[in-house]
């Protein structure tokens, strides 16, 4: 691990790093992900009806979920 903190060992050219870009989502997107988006939102009971997979929904985006457990 400490040999990948130096600067010697890093490859700019290298082609994971050329495809690194490819594979990142915007923050709007990572944010409306179904299961992020539902963490705070939906109470467990109501998320335990939901049919899966989940995979492939998005949610209705918000900064701040519902707090169920205060």
């Amino acid at each position: 691990m400490e040999q990948l903190r130096h600067r010697e060992n890093r490859n700019p050219d290298s082609e994971y790093l050329k495809e690194v870009p490819e594979h990142l989502r915007h923050m709007k997107d990572c944010v409306a992900y179904w299961q992020t988006d539902n963490i705070g939102n939906v109470h467990p009971d109501e998320l335990a009806q939901v049919e899966a997979p989940l995979f492939d929904r998005d949610g209705d985006a918000t900064r701040y979920g519902k707090n169920f457990y205060k």
